[in-house]
C-alpha cells in the first residue's frame, strides 16, 4: 500500500467495512497511514460504516412478492430488521479524540439504503437490490452510488 502510486496520487480513498463498535476506534491509524502515504493535499477520505444486515429476509420477500405484495410494502417491513446501532457519529468522535480526520467524511450506509420509513430490498423497478445479508446485487450497487454522488457532489468534481 505504501509504495502503490494510487495511494500516494488518490484523489479520493474510500474504506467501506463492517465497521463495529470494536474496531471504530482503530479507524484513526488507517487515516494517519493514509493522510502519511499520500501527497495530494486535497485528499478525501470516506469512511463508510456498515450497510444495513438483512439476514434471512429473502425467504419471506419472495412469499411475499409471490402474494403480490407491493414493493414498497416489502421494503417497509425491511426497514424494520436491523436494529444493530450505526457508528457514524461516534466513528467521527474516535478520530477528533484521535486529533485525526480533518479531510475524513464518515458515512453511514444505512442513511443511503434506507429513508424513514424503508429500506432498498427491492428496487423501485422491482430488481432486487441486495443479494445476500448485506452484499449489493449490480443493480443495487448502481442504486447506492446514484445515491452517493447526489447525497456527496462535492467528492465527483
Amino acid at each position: 500500500y505504501v509504495n502503490s502510486y494510487k495511494a500516494q496520487h488518490a484523489d479520493i480513498i474510500v474504506y467501506s467495512a463492517a465497521i463495529t463498535a470494536k474496531t471504530a476506534p482503530y479507524l484513526n491509524n488507517f487515516v494517519q497511514l493514509a493522510e502519511h502515504v499520500n501527497k495530494n493535499r486535497d485528499l478525501k477520505i470516506v469512511l463508510m460504516d456498515r450497510a444495513v444486515n438483512f439476514g434471512g429476509f429473502h425467504a419471506k420477500a419472495i412469499k411475499h412478492y409471490a402474494q403480490n405484495m407491493p414493493n414498497a410494502d416489502i421494503n417497509q417491513l425491511a426497514f424494520a430488521l436491523d436494529k444493530q446501532p450505526y457508528l457514524k457519529y461516534s466513528v467521527a468522535a474516535d478520530l477528533s479524540a484521535a486529533g485525526v480526520g480533518g479531510n475524513v467524511i464518515v458515512i453511514s450506509k444505512r442513511s443511503l439504503q434506507c429513508d424513514t420509513a424503508a429500506c432498498d430490498f427491492l428496487l423501485e423497478n422491482g430488481k432486487l437490490a441486495i443479494w445476500d445479508r448485506t452484499h449489493w446485487t449490480l443493480a443495487g450497487a448502481k442504486a447506492f452510488m446514484a445515491k452517493f454522488v447526489n447525497e456527496h457532489p462535492a467528492l465527483f468534481k
